[in-house]
């Protein structure tokens, strides 16, 4: 039986995906994904007469009239190469002979694995010298300008065949690409492919039950895909394909599994479940705790944003607070003098609101009052009869700053009262800079924790809020918050990354031609002359001869 190109996509990817882990899949795919085409194709089809679809043969088997082109076309052929020199070449050469031999599969693209680095960046000698861009390197960005063939004309001018001079100020070149109206307009149409594809998949997306094949659903899934950004030059279809393979293999595939599975279907998503962690110390060593929940099919995040984003943006407000009051703190212990009280306190840039309260006493201890000497006598004869107090107060009328509203004296009044004078009231001039710094990092400190008890309350009334919303969700909210929120938004979000990725090569390389050519050779050689000049007079002028 033919093996469709689809499912053949979809199995290699799956293998190899699970082997990849955290390794980004555009260099992965660069090495371990050709290993791996290599041995499936080659377990599958060499040497079965029972298969026409791929031709796959060892050495031995290659009938090539060129002897030197008998490099045979299978995983046994790279097995060989173990341990030469040219390893690397011999593998390109193994890969483009089963292009050669199997031209039916051009679909496939499989010389896209072949040798991918770059090529040599050779700089222009003349170009160093005389100035100017060398049309060479502006040429190898052909496949941009022709996408964008007025870019071309408002970034650069021809000088001479070979040359070319830049039209901008380097500062405004990414302006330029991105102000671009044929660039703009590239970016539309992908827009609307993926609303072609995203539109063609709603209703079988929407509509999944028990009779629906995972596996039939992601083939119909890629070769739309394929085909909808076939016309697109810039971006490879086949990026775009492992976009959405890769997001079916991390999240949609179980997402869809569940659905079609399940009794309740789409019903799941109005399902939450907790998360547990494993206990790894304390008496409890060993047990289950819950350290959080999330949608079963719906993540919270989309749901927050979706019907809380007031609460949302409270917390950020919020958070946005402690930052800044976190950054006035940081900027303060900087500030501070390597021998303050404040420095001393000071650990990698933080400091400890019980640290800084410490060094505050122990600095202030010993400052003596008429005020403190009797307040410091009272704290000792407490607890006191209430007529007892009153009569003592009136003897000692300097203790009645210590009254609280109820109109008692306990010893956290006195000692309350002793703070302040000693801190704020009767400081020494010579420990005023080193109390205030240090009462200006408390203050800090308490709004930070101030404020993030704040944000810790709101997260968790937003928290309630938005698990109880999910019981209420309509099959409408679902299919929106499932299907378009979740499943398109995110295949998209890879999309657009990758026309992301061009948009900066392309700018960056520009940038990088023009600083490279900016000065000439001469210019540079007459401005180190000059600073050479200067630096002798200087040194002429300070004594030194030579």
């Amino acid at each position: 039986m033919a093996v469709k190109k689809t499912q053949l996509y979809a199995s290699l990817w799956a293998s190899c995906d699970k082997l990849r882990g955290g390794m980004d899949s555009s260099e992965y795919k660069d090495y371990i994904l050709t290993l791996l085409f290599m041995k499936y194709v080659t377990d599958k089809f060499k040497n079965k007469g029972a298969y026409e679809d791929i031709k796959v043969f060892d050495k031995a088997h290659d009938k090539d009239p060129d002897p030197e082109k008998r490099t045979g076309c299978s995983f046994d052929d790279f097995i060989a190469l173990k341990g030469k020199k040219n390893i690397g070449e011999g593998m390109d050469k193994i890969i483009a002979r089963l292009a050669d031999e199997n031209t039916d599969l051009k679909d496939l693209n499989i010389t896209r694995y072949i040798d991918s680095t770059d090529p040599e960046d050779i700089q222009d000698i003349y170009a160093h010298i005389h100035g100017g861009i060398p049309a060479v390197d502006i040429d190898s960005l052909s496949k941009y300008w022709e996408v964008f063939p007025s870019l071309k004309a408002e970034l650069l001018t021809a000088i001479s065949d070979k040359y070319y001079s830049l039209n901008v100020e380097h500062e405004n070149i990414r302006q330029t690409i991105y102000k671009n109206a044929e660039f703009s307009e590239y970016g539309e149409k992908l827009d609307e492919a993926f609303a072609a594809w995203k539109a063609k998949e709603y209703p079988a997306l929407s509509t999944l039950d028990e009779d629906v094949s995972a596996r039939e659903l992601i083939v119909s899934l890629a070769e739309d895909i394929l085909a909808e950004f076939e016309h697109l030059t810039l971006i490879d279809k086949y990026d775009v394909y492992q976009v959405l393979l890769a997001y079916w293999n991390e999240v949609m595939n179980d997402d869809v599994s569940l659905i079609i599975s399940e009794p309740d279907g789409y019903a799941n998503a109005r399902a939450t479940d907790n998360i547990e962690e494993e206990i790894t110390q304390g008496k409890n060593k060993g047990e289950m705790k819950v350290t959080g929940w999330e949608g079963r099919l719906i993540p919270k995040a989309i749901v927050i944003d979706t019907f809380f984003r007031e609460e949302k943006n409270a917390i950020e407000e919020a958070e946005n607070v402690v930052a800044e009051t976190e950054s006035q703190l940081s900027d303060l212990i900087e500030s501070a003098d390597e021998e303050s009280a404040l420095a001393d306190v000071a650990e990698n840039g933080k400091v400890k609101a019980k640290d800084v309260e410490a060094k505050i006493e122990e600095l202030t201890q010993h400052v003596e009052t008429e005020e403190t000497i009797e307040l410091e006598i009272l704290m000792n004869q407490l607890p006191m009869q209430k007529k007892r107090l009153q009569a003592y107060l009136v003897g000692h009328p300097l203790c009645e700053s210590a009254l609280t509203e109820k109109g008692t004296v306990t010893k956290s009044s006195i000692m309350l009262r002793l703070f302040v004078i000693r801190t704020v009231e009767s400081v020494p001039e010579s420990l005023q800079d080193d109390v205030n710094q240090l009462r200006q990092a408390l203050d800090l400190c308490g709004k930070v924790s101030d404020y993030n008890k704040v944000v810790k309350d709101l997260n968790k009334a937003l928290d309630e809020k938005c698990r109880a919303r999910y019981d209420s969700l309509t099959d409408e909210e679902i299919l929106e918050l499932l299907v378009n929120k979740k499943w398109f938004d995110s295949i998209f979000s890879g999309i657009a990354d990758l026309y992301a990725a061009i948009s900066h090569r392309l700018t960056n390389r520009i940038i990088e031609l023009a600083e490279r050519y900016e000065n000439t050779l001469p210019e540079l050689d007459k401005e180190t002359n000059e600073y050479e000049t200067r630096v002798k007079s200087h040194l002429e002028r300070m004594g030194f001869k030579w």
